[in-house]
């Protein structure tokens, strides 16, 4: 199936119709997120001074997406990203590699605006 996953960024900048990030999501045929976005987003809206309404936003947003799971098939590409990174002397943040490791796992590329994923050998970048 072809399709991407979309990072924490892409979805804020959806949230505020960002130009540019609606223009990337155009081109997508089958939209997905991991797990881990979707508690990025929700922390930062119970950390908003909207929350009924941001968690309203996300929730409409979510819907138009499948969301990836955190499965064994995730965990063993989380492990084998993050030692590559580590032999590379490049880390990202941990987050960022499970995003990655749910997207390696489906083969799907990543939509993001974050350059750091460009160190993930096997991954391909939407940006």
């Amino acid at each position: 199936m072809n399709g991407s996953v979309l990072d924490t960024n892409i979805i804020t900048k959806l949230l505020d119709q960002d130009l540019a990030a609606i223009s990337l999501v155009q081109k997508i045929d089958n939209l997905f997120t991991s797990i881990v976005v979707v508690g990025e987003l929700y922390f930062a809206a119970a950390n908003s001074s909207k929350r009924e309404a941001n968690f309203n936003k996300i929730q409409e947003a979510l819907s138009c997406m499948e969301i990836i799971q955190i499965t064994d098939a995730v965990c063993m590409s989380y492990a084998e990203i993050k030692l590559e990174l580590k032999r590379k002397g490049k880390p990202i943040p941990d987050n960022d590699i499970w995003i990655a490791a749910c997207a390696c796992v489906h083969g799907f590329s990543i939509a993001t605006f974050d350059h750091h994923f460009s160190e993930i050998s096997r991954l391909e970048l939407l940006a």
